[in-house]
């Protein structure tokens, strides 16, 4: 911490600062570049316009399709990402150019898994996300209607991180699986489309990370431990070899 924090904040204050997880080092920096204008140049971010369905660049993919691009490039293109994708095989060559119809388009992308990672943000909690006041605001009408199932989600998921939480509640009233456990299911089982189309069982695939927070790092562990043993998870564990449960984790301290 530089001097003139110390002499901004009082020992108490650190220290109240430092109990609920703030690093003061890093918060006393960012508000003394403030403070000196160092942030000034930067300009709001402003949405200028919207990309339109061209045909080229962004491809209307209703229906059927058939996708038709310079060989060279596109292969090129696949190299440069370290991706092991021969276009010939997948699409229809002619001359210069190379066709996909949306079967090949998918195995195309199939392909492109090797190359790709798992990223997951669990630095907040789900306290929006059952906040009553919210809820009834969207649509009151509905919210008295499934008053109790709300009720039953905000009782199991008030302060948790809201991946770990009930994606849904069953027919029975129990509580569904969670966000990251549907999202790590999605993934074993596109993995495992992966394994299929390349043949190769034992390639590595989806490296995971994840962003926590100081407040919930711990709480989030505990409930991976837990996803390792559960039905719609283990077994595509087995089947693919991915261990979707550990991650590279980067803990987010308060500011």
């Amino acid at each position: 911490m530089s001097d003139s924090a110390k002499t901004e904040f009082s020992a108490d204050f650190v220290q109240k600062m430092e109990a609920v997880g703030i690093d003061v080092a890093l918060t006393t920096r960012i508000l003394e570049n403030y403070n000196a204008g160092k942030y000034d140049h930067f300009e709001p971010i402003a949405v200028k316009d919207i990309p339109k369905v061209d045909g080229k660049r962004i491809v209307d993919v209703t229906g059927d399709v058939t996708l038709t691009v310079p060989l060279s490039e596109a292969q090129a293109s696949l190299d440069a990402l370290g991706a092991q994708v021969d276009l010939a095989t997948l699409g229809v060559v002619d001359g210069a150019s190379v066709s996909f119809d949306n079967a090949a388009l998918v195995r195309l992308g199939v392909h492109l898994y090797e190359v790709l990672a798992f990223g997951v943000l669990n630095g907040g909690s789900a306290s929006s996300y059952v906040d009553r006041s919210k809820n009834v605001g969207f649509n009151e009408t509905l919210y008295h209607i499934c008053e109790s199932q709300f009720e039953s989600l905000q009782q199991v998921s008030s302060g948790k991180p809201k991946g770990v939480t009930p994606a849904f509640i069953n027919l029975d009233g129990s509580h569904g699986p969670s966000f990251l456990e549907l999202k790590m299911r999605g993934v074993l089982i596109e993995a495992m489309k992966a394994q299929m189309v390349s043949g190769n069982r034992s390639k590595a695939l989806f490296p995971m990370f994840q962003m926590t927070s100081v407040y919930n790092n711990q709480e989030v562990l505990e409930a991976y431990e837990e996803y390792r043993e559960r039905e719609i998870i283990a077994p595509l564990m087995t089947e693919t070899g991915l261990q979707i449960t550990d991650f590279a984790t980067g803990v987010q301290p308060m500011l």
